[in-house]
């Protein structure tokens, strides 16, 4: 699945009241926008990509963000449970809850981290 489709919770081409209303594209409050990459065209009401005519503060900015977003994003993939098959727990509700758990213990010490080793200033 690709970045925009898990973002929306649908496709492009699918009506959107089709689409998971539980999708960051509908938890996101009205004004406010993420930025993505050339993945997230076709959405200008919730993400600003990169286009042709930005300015040059613009375009820094973008990309200095792109960038702090990706370190974090390393940081959490450097916990192998978030890169590999996830083998713990014997019902699906069960390794589910379990993921869940892992996922969110590590986006705590990531956060922990961030406190001592900030990303970069944008």
């Amino acid at each position: 699945m690709d970045d925009g489709v898990l973002f929306r919770g649908g496709k492009l081409n699918e009506p959107m009241h089709l689409w998971k209303k539980e999708s960051l594209y509908h938890l996101l409050l009205k004004g406010i926008k993420a930025i993505g990459d050339s993945a997230y065209c076709g959405m200008p009401e919730k993400v600003t990509v990169l286009i042709e005519g930005h300015s040059e503060q613009s375009v820094k900015f973008i990309n200095r963000d792109k960038a702090r977003q990706e370190n974090y994003h390393h940081r959490l993939k450097d916990f192998a449970v978030l890169g590999s098959c996830f083998r713990h727990g014997k019902s699906t509700e069960t390794k589910m809850a379990m993921h869940q758990m892992c996922v969110e213990a590590i986006c705590v010490i990531v956060q922990f981290d961030l406190q001592h080793h900030p990303l970069l200033e944008v």
